[in-house]
């Protein structure tokens, strides 16, 4: 089931019935690794998860070196709003995210992981939510 509806459960052989509202408790995710050719690889992990108002999304970056320009594409299904966008991450990091579009920018990143979190409000279904996206430097 792909996204809130009616559904009925039936327990066997008794045949009791109920009927009642079903929802995704998390549409999903994608993943992205990226290498380039000074060696430096990262990851881009995307996690979506319904929240009270819209979507909680969860994009998890890995990097294995100081890189300067970090773009991550992170497309928003039609209709979208993201929320503002916070980041967690290495204390010496300059990862104030520039968000342009579908883009978010981080200037400078060192090897560890960052956390980026936002609300993603959207009328579309939560099988149509999560969106693939990309890692470039």
């Amino acid at each position: 089931m792909c996204r809130t509806d009616t559904a009925e459960a039936v327990l066997d052989p008794a045949g009791l019935r109920t009927t009642g509202q079903a929802r995704v408790r998390a549409p999903g995710g994608a993943n992205v690794t990226r290498a380039v050719e000074n060696g430096a690889r990262g990851s881009l992990n995307k996690n979506v998860e319904p929240a009270a108002q819209g979507y909680a999304v969860t994009l998890t970056l890995t990097v294995d070196r100081t890189l300067d320009n970090v773009r991550l594409i992170d497309p928003l299904p039609a209709g979208a709003t993201r929320g503002p966008v916070t980041v967690q991450g290495p204390s010496l990091a300059s990862a104030v995210p520039q968000v342009s579009g579908d883009t978010l920018l981080l200037q400078r990143v060192i090897p560890g992981t960052y956390v980026l979190t936002y609300t993603l409000v959207t009328d579309q279904p939560a099988d149509r939510v999560v969106t693939p996206p990309d890692l470039t430097w």
